[in-house]
């Protein structure tokens, strides 16, 4: 008994110590390197790979990888046979599909490669070529992608796809085709080709991120948010050693290369030839059908009109009559557009409460045959105001709450012998003001209340009330919800315009940490710069949205350096000629990435021009005086101070009196002599 006991307890604790893992995550990757890629021995490899693998050693999670193209991997996330994809851009279809990761892994941008005897400068020299591409590769189809940019120039351009960046790599060297779409890391594949260069062409930049299908594995991204954003934060992290390794010392070797290229190139083009093939035939079988359906639709269609002939002369007449009397319903539509053009546009912010007025003007003058309105808001607290245009002008209401007011649902309601409830404990200004009120209405036959919501918030509201024995036509109504309507898209206009300019400045903000990754010394002085420009051109007087396109310049004045050699960044030593050259080209990337988006075209003008001197001696174009953009000039000055102030691993700084010192001297070569005499003057305090 004492043996089966024992027995027992030992096999009890045995399976209490047992823990049982859950399936492991199905990874999916592609060729991409050195971001992810499968090498030599057929393991994954690369810095999302390598991530991902210190994530699952640091976590609860187990992770297996799965190779493939990237368009199959997009097909097996569909299907389930892969949980999570890697190396994935962002876009706003693919969120309908897809949840993503929220923190940026790596900046990537499109580049283009093509033939040795081409000369190509910008996307217009692309005229009468074959470009090869991925299958929805971001780069290829985005909005600032290089399809978009074609199109937009109208240019007669043959596109192929491709499978993989190395066969669009062995196609060009094989004069199938004449360029082709790639990345800012496989654009480096180039070299080991003797008939292929990268061009100057860069596009669409993005963070590259992981993607599941919508509402799966949302713990996995989460932590897996959570670890890159710990590691970002420390400059020793794993994160940057991998980063630095794969990005700026890894390259594979041309005979590994060839090797990886020519392994399915075979299988894939003719993979590729049947799938087309198919494609074709489905599409034109699809065609068929279609041009036949609306071949029946038509003789339906003139079967009908040759009915309905008769019958649409009859009511011509009776359409010249409802012209007439609807014209003048017509104007006040023409009105209501014109008043809605000229207040809800986003780039501008304009006062809640103006804006609320104007709209009860408009309705007052909209609405024929009224005696008495008035409106109803809130003014940015807790309080509720009233207004109308005979001596009610914003007066507060303290204690009452609109939804007590007006308990209606709809957005337009109207009544016969409105009054507004009186509640007794409110104090006796407001029980005033509300008697005042239903004495102006009670006497009116028909009132009508417009109900402004946003996010089911009652917002304000409008009384309208006339004394005639009128009640409201359906096209008085019409406009009545079309004035609502506009009230509740101010609202949501705000909202859009905060979070666009949020985005922006994110966007911004993340150029300037790719900087500070690439070129140590550039950490915080181009916050500074930013700062110190702002608070000149404050300083100078100059109208708010040329302080603020100044301030986002100095932010990025130096954003063009990312595509400067790092060794020659951090270079201790004197530069030579070729690398000083190197150095100098970075207003000019830096004009060429901001001037291609919508978001920083703005300021492209003040980061190219930022190194120009007044005498003419500066570069990139030797521009003089006055002709040198008056951003550029007040970048300069900041730029310059803050630098010669500054200690670098190949300089000492010197104090504030020589600096002031080192830019007076200066004044009328290096610098504007008029602006720069109050930079100092601003300064010195």
């Amino acid at each position: 008994m004492k043996v089966l006991v024992m027995m027992l307890i030992i096999t009890s604790f045995t399976f209490s110590c047992v823990t049982f893992a859950e399936d492991p995550i199905q990874v999916g990757y592609y060729d991409d390197y050195p971001l992810s890629f499968q090498n030599d021995s057929g393991e994954p490899s690369g810095f999302f790979i390598d991530l991902l693998k210190d994530f699952s050693k640091n976590s609860d999670y187990r992770v297996d990888f799965n190779y493939n193209y990237w368009s199959k991997n997009l097909e097996g996330l569909a299907d389930g046979s892969i949980d999570v994809l890697v190396d994935i851009v962002y876009t706003s279809d693919r969120d309908e599909i897809y949840d993503f990761s929220k923190e940026p892994v790596i900046l990537n941008w499109g580049k283009v490669a093509a033939a040795n005897h081409l000369t190509i400068e910008s996307v217009l020299d692309l005229e009468g070529l074959t470009i090869g591409h991925l299958p929805n590769d971001y780069y290829f189809i985005s909005e600032e992608g290089l399809k978009n940019q074609v199109e937009a120039f109208k240019l007669d351009v043959t596109f192929r796809t491709y499978e993989s960046y190395s066969e669009i790599l062995e196609a060009i060297d094989q004069g199938i085709i004449d360029a082709g779409v790639l990345n800012r890391f496989a654009i480096h594949e180039v070299y080991d080709y003797s008939a292929i260069r990268e061009v100057p062409i860069n596009f669409s930049a993005n963070n590259l991120l992981l993607a599941t299908n919508e509402g799966e594995n949302q713990e996995f991204l989460q932590g897996f948010d959570d670890y890159i954003e710990n590691l970002k934060a420390d400059r020793n992290s794993y994160y940057y050693e991998r980063y630095n390794f794969w990005v700026n010392q890894v390259r594979r070797g041309p005979f590994q290369v060839f090797f990886e290229r020519n392994r399915t190139y075979i299988v894939s083009a003719v993979l590729a030839l049947l799938l087309t093939m198919a494609f074709s035939r489905y599409k034109t079988t699809k065609k068929v059908k279609e041009i036949k359906a609306t071949n029946e639709r038509l003789e339906t269609i003139n079967a009908a009109i040759k009915e309905d002939h008769a019958l649409i002369e009859t009511l011509t007449e009776e359409m010249d009559q409802a012209t007439i009397d609807s014209e003048k319903t017509i104007q006040k539509f023409r009105r209501i557009i014109t008043f809605l053009a000229n207040a809800m546009a986003v780039q501008e912010a304009e006062d809640t409460t103006d804006f609320l007025m104007k709209l009860f003007k408009e309705a007052y003058e909209l609405i024929d045959t009224l005696d008495y309105a008035c409106l109803f808001f809130y003014n940015g607290g807790e309080a509720s105001y009233v207004s109308d245009f005979e001596g009610l002008t914003k007066k507060p209401l303290d204690g009452i709450r609109l939804k007590n007011l007006f308990k209606n649902k709809e957005q337009v309601k109207t009544r016969k012998k409105l009054q507004l409830p009186i509640d007794e404990t409110i104090g006796f200004k407001e029980k005033q003001v509300l008697k005042n009120l239903n004495n102006r209405i009670k006497d009116n036959p028909y009132s009508a209340v417009i109900s402004i919501r946003y996010e089911g918030e009652l917002l304000a509201a409008m009384v309208l009330s006339r004394s005639c024995e009128k009640s409201f036509t359906p096209g008085e109504e019409r406009i009545l919800l079309a004035l609502g309507n506009i009230g509740a898209s101010y609202y949501l206009n705000e909202a859009f315009r905060e979070t666009a300019l949020k985005f922006q400045r994110e966007i911004v903000y993340s150029l300037v940490e790719m900087l500070e990754i690439h070129d140590e010394y550039t950490k915080g002085h181009s916050e500074v710069v930013a700062n110190l420009s702002r608070k000149f051109a404050e300083y100078l007087g100059l109208a708010e949205d040329v302080v603020e396109d100044i301030y986002w310049a100095g932010l990025l004045h130096d954003i063009g350096k990312i595509l400067v050699d790092q060794s020659v960044l951090q270079k201790k030593g004197k530069l030579t000629l070729a690398e000083e050259e190197m150095i100098k080209k970075h207003s000019i990337y830096g004009y060429q990435a901001l001037n291609q988006s919508k978001i920083t075209n703005r300021i492209a003008e003040y980061v190219l021009y930022h190194h120009e001197r007044y005498d003419g001696e500066g570069y990139p174009h030797g521009l003089k005086g006055e002709e040198i953009p008056l951003g550029s000039r007040i970048i300069a000055l900041a730029d310059s101070y803050e630098a010669i102030g500054s200690s670098r691993s190949y300089k000492k700084g010197l104090n504030k009196e020589k600096v002031i010192k080192e830019i007076k001297d200066n004044l009328g070569r290096r610098y504007d002599p008029i602006i720069g005499e109050v930079f100092i003057e601003m300064v010195q305090g």
